[in-house]
C-alpha cells in the first residue's frame, strides 16, 4: 500500500492517535522505480482509514491532495506507470528507447511512443492535451 512507502513521510503525516490498529501504517522498504509517492493511488487508503475516533488517520502535507486520499474509481497513471516499469521495464529494446517528457513512460505495447500523463499528449508527451470541447 502506497501509505507504507519508506518516503510516505514527505507527502503525508500519520495520526497515530487516531489509529485503532496501526499495522498498515508502517513504513516498509519499498521499490518505487523512480515512480514519485501517489496520493490519488488506488492502492492508498482513505483519509479516515482504521480510524478509532471518527477523526482523519491521515493527512497531506499539501491541503490541496487531501481529497485524493482513497479514491476507488481506477488505477491512477502513477499506478499504471509502476506496473508497466515492474513487469515491462525490458520489452522495448535498448536501441527503441524513447525521451518521454513530463512524467510519461514508454508505451510496452508500442515501443514507438510514451504514455503520457495527464495534460500531456503527443509521441513523447511533448505537447499539451487539447482542452475538453476541442478537436
Amino acid at each position: 500500500h502506497e501509505q507504507q512507502r519508506a518516503d510516505r513521510d514527505q507527502h503525508i503525516r500519520v495520526r497515530n492517535g487516531n489509529l485503532r490498529n496501526s499495522g498498515q501504517f508502517v513504513k516498509e522498504k519499498t521499490v518505487s522505480l523512480g515512480v514519485p509517492y501517489d496520493v490519488g493511488s488506488v492502492m492508498h487508503y482513505n483519509s479516515y482509514a482504521f480510524t478509532r475516533n471518527f477523526k482523519i488517520t491521515m493527512e497531506t502535507l499539501d491541503p490541496l491532495e487531501q481529497n485524493s486520499l482513497g479514491q476507488r474509481t481506477g488505477m491512477s497513471f502513477l499506478d499504471a506507470k509502476i506496473i508497466n516499469l515492474a513487469y515491462c521495464g525490458g520489452v522495448c529494446r535498448d536501441d527503441l528507447r524513447r525521451p518521454c517528457l513530463h512524467g510519461g513512460y514508454q508505451d510496452p505495447n508500442d515501443c514507438s511512443r510514451c504514455r503520457c500523463p495527464d495534460g500531456f499528449s503527443g509521441t513523447f508527451c511533448e505537447a499539451l492535451a487539447p482542452s475538453n470541447g476541442e478537436r
